[in-house]
């Protein structure tokens, strides 16, 4: 079975790290970034593309929300997931608009994004 793959975009260094550590029994993170600018250039230029893009919404450079945008528009295969400490019931309502429909609040909701994450159907080999 093939391994679930992950990218990760949080400006925040220890939350990077504490979801790898969280989703590694799960999944294989490819590339943990600080931006969005950082992930969407390095999707442009690899071969291979995760499954799931996790992300923050307030981060430097490129947010989070135009960071799923440009993912949805260039790469529609790959799954956006939000995770964020900002998720307002309208922020919930706009990310929802453009398809983005799995959004987490960071903490509260650690054990929804590990049943995204879980659920997906694909196992570590």
């Amino acid at each position: 079975m093939k391994t679930l793959t992950l990218a990760l975009a949080d400006d925040h260094g220890a939350i990077r790290q504490s979801l790898t550590n969280f989703l590694s029994p799960y999944a294989h993170v490819l590339y943990s970034v600080s931006n969005g600018k950082d992930l969407t250039d390095l999707l442009a230029e690899s071969h291979v593309l995760p499954d799931l893009c996790i992300l923050d919404l307030d981060m430097p450079i490129m947010n989070g929300f135009i960071t799923a945008q440009k993912i949805r528009k260039n790469w529609p295969d790959i799954t956006v997931v939000i995770y964020s400490g900002n998720l307002s019931l309208e922020i919930r309502d706009a990310l929802k608009q453009h398809g983005i429909t799995h959004c987490y609040q960071k903490g509260a909701d650690i054990k929804q994004l590990l049943a995204v994450v879980k659920g997906y159907g694909i196992t570590v080999t």
